[in-house]
């Protein structure tokens, strides 16, 4: 049965968290004067935390191949045909609504606090000028590039 490979990645993570778990319950129980040798038994455990960890590992990285190959219906772009009339018209106007919207979220207190720098760009606001700041963001790049974040 194929899992899917976030659901791999969880696997993964989760055997490397019991595998961490028993590596220090390993050493703690080892110290001298607890009377205990717990090791041969945790040996074994941390022997199946270790395999089940590296089998995931591979399994996560053969599943997340499914993601490598092209989407059906979306053909690649000329990055030349992003920087349109229609895309900077879309930038002007989704720039004017971050700005109404940055007042909006002032007004209802759902912004940044001011000890907390933004990056030229990015929005003060939490609520919707934070998602047209995303939107805007991404349109921006189309147009002046990828090292542009504002232009």
């Amino acid at each position: 049965m194929t899992q899917s490979p976030r659901t791999l990645v969880a696997w993964t993570h989760a055997a490397a968290t019991a595998n961490d778990l028993v590596q220090s319950a390993r050493m703690e129980l080892m110290q001298p004067g607890t009377g205990l040798d717990p090791g041969q038994t945790l040996d074994g455990v941390l022997m199946e935390a270790q395999e089940l960890t590296e089998r995931l590992r591979r399994e996560t990285r053969a599943a997340s191949g499914i993601h490598a190959a092209p989407v059906p219906g979306f053909a690649p772009i000329d990055l030349l045909a992003l920087d349109t009339p229609d895309n900077r018209e879309l930038l002007s106007l989704l720039d004017a609504a971050l700005a109404v919207a940055e007042r909006i979220d002032r007004s209802r207190n759902r912004t940044l606090p001011a000890h907390i720098p933004t990056a030229p760009g990015e929005s003060r606001g939490c609520d919707l000028a934070e998602s047209l700041a995303e939107v805007a963001a991404r349109v921006r790049q189309e147009v002046h590039g990828a090292n542009s974040r504002f232009e």
